[in-house]
């Protein structure tokens, strides 16, 4: 992940106290390890979300289509 990281900060993408770098779509759904693909998240909403996207597909063999439902 190094070089990831070099690249980030390269382009400016500097963490803050609390933050770290999230996924717009998750490597476990197919996303991809780019600047592209990488944001700046609180700690505490990364680690929610990611535990929570976890917990329902543990169970899923890979290449499992899924389907998001967002709820407000």
């Amino acid at each position: 992940m190094v070089p990831l990281i070099d690249r980030l900060v390269a382009a400016g993408m500097l963490l803050g106290s609390g933050q770290c770098y999230g996924y717009t779509i998750s490597p476990v759904l197919g996303g991809d390890y780019s600047v592209e693909n990488t944001f700046e998240i609180p700690i505490e909403e990364h680690y929610s979300f990611n535990a929570d996207l976890q917990e329902q597909i543990r169970d899923l063999p890979d290449g499992t289509p899924i389907k998001f439902k967002v709820v407000d």
